[in-house]
């Protein structure tokens, strides 16, 4: 399925539990998969970078968190639904108003879209318990299989992370 275009919004019912998650997954995935390769968030993250040195990923990895943690605001979704908002519309929210709101699963595929569209490859990272996963973050790759872990909701610094009884990690490129 499609990304929605620019300032358009889809609502979708989807099912409790783990089936639910698992298709909100799915989309996240094919935001950061559509929006990296946009004009625009290119243009921008380049920018965004400008003053590190060239190659230097854990400086573009920390511009980016950076950015993403001083200009979204955690807002948690509306009671018993859940809201996606796209990459563009969030920087495009930021560029009118200088901020943006969202939780973390809006976070997240900013933050792996930013990344991606600089050729840092991307990541998330899901947390939670029992059979649930609640929470997600982005990891960036820092050298060949190893992760630095970019908390979207930004209470902990980059590189830290909550301590949850279960993870999963998904590829958005493989």
């Amino acid at each position: 399925m499609k990304a929605p275009e620019r300032l358009q919004a889809r609502l979708t019912s989807i099912s409790n539990g783990m089936a639910g998650i698992r298709y909100e997954m799915d989309q996240m995935k094919a935001y950061v998969r559509e929006f990296c390769t946009n004009p625009t968030i290119i243009e921008f993250v380049r920018s965004l970078v400008m003053d590190c040195p060239p190659k230097d990923k854990v400086c573009e990895i920390k511009q980016i968190h950076a950015f993403v943690c001083e200009r979204v605001r955690f807002v948690d979704d509306p009671v018993h639904n859940e809201a996606i908002v796209s990459p563009l519309k969030m920087l495009e929210d930021i560029r009118a108003n200088g901020r943006t709101s969202g939780d973390c699963d809006e976070y997240a595929p900013f933050t792996c879209t930013l990344l991606a569209a600089i050729g840092i490859r991307p990541r998330f990272r899901f947390g939670g318990r029992g059979t649930e996963l609640y929470h997600v973050w982005s990891e960036a790759e820092l050298r060949d299989g190893v992760w630095c872990n970019l908390d979207p909701s930004c209470y902990l610094p980059a590189g830290f992370f909550y301590d949850f009884p279960k993870y999963e990690s998904m590829e958005i490129f493989e």
